[in-house]
């Protein structure tokens, strides 16, 4: 997701790559382009794991409102800096999950630096093995339930807890309330994560849940 980029070029760029790249995950790009550019100005878009800001970037672009959800203290201090003053976004210090609960953060590490694109709750065979500290873990659901106002874009990028995420907003009807849903799924982290993927891919394949999106990269 390129948050400077032009309609004309995000077009461009898909149909070039469409043929030969994952192409459900290209035209999941495009639609949520295109259906971020026909919201009216204030709507409220939910950006859970929005690391140093660039799909909130674009979703400002847009006009939109934003909450944005990171925990990872490196990022959060980066998502400051790009938005300080703005009063269009609101920076929670959060993971969300399908509870209310702490957690530890793990990370990847390359060439002895930090990778924050990688950040999770969940630890991965990418992190290492121990964590960078304790973060606090909200239950989506309950926030989504007290807004009080609608939600008419909500994007998950959580390195893995989209499982427990989508499951909890499944069961509890919750996903009937938000307009658009769109999913980055890491299935191919762990086999254990890509069988409740592949179980919530079942469940959401009827008509009833064509605002969500799995494929979103």
């Amino acid at each position: 997701m390129r948050a400077n980029e032009s309609k004309f070029g995000m077009w461009w760029r898909w149909q070039l790559y469409r043929r030969w790249r994952n192409e459900r995950g290209r035209k999941s790009m495009y639609d949520f382009r295109s259906y971020i550019a026909q919201l009216p100005a204030g709507a409220l878009a939910i950006d859970c794991g929005a690391n140093v800001g660039d799909v909130t970037a674009a979703l400002l672009k847009e006009g939109l409102r934003v909450i944005a959800f990171e925990p990872d203290p490196i990022c959060l201090a980066q998502l400051h800096r790009r938005f300080a003053g703005d009063e269009r976004v609101t920076i929670v210090p959060k993971a969300v999950g399908a509870s209310s609960r702490r957690m530890p953060l793990y990370r990847q590490v390359t060439r002895g630096r930090p990778v924050t694109e990688a950040s999770s709750f969940l630890r991965m065979k990418h992190h290492r093995p121990e964590p960078a500290g304790e973060i606090e873990v909200i239950d989506l659901v309950e926030f989504a339930r007290t807004l009080g106002e609608p939600i008419c874009l909500l994007k998950l990028d959580i390195e893995g807890a989209e499982a427990e995420v989508l499951e909890a907003l499944l069961d509890s009807g919750v996903h009937r309330s938000i307009q658009r849903i769109f999913v980055e799924t890491h299935e191919r982290l762990d086999p254990a994560l890509a069988v409740r993927i592949g179980a919530i891919r079942g469940r959401v394949s009827g008509p009833d849940f064509a605002h969500i999106d799995l494929d979103w990269q």
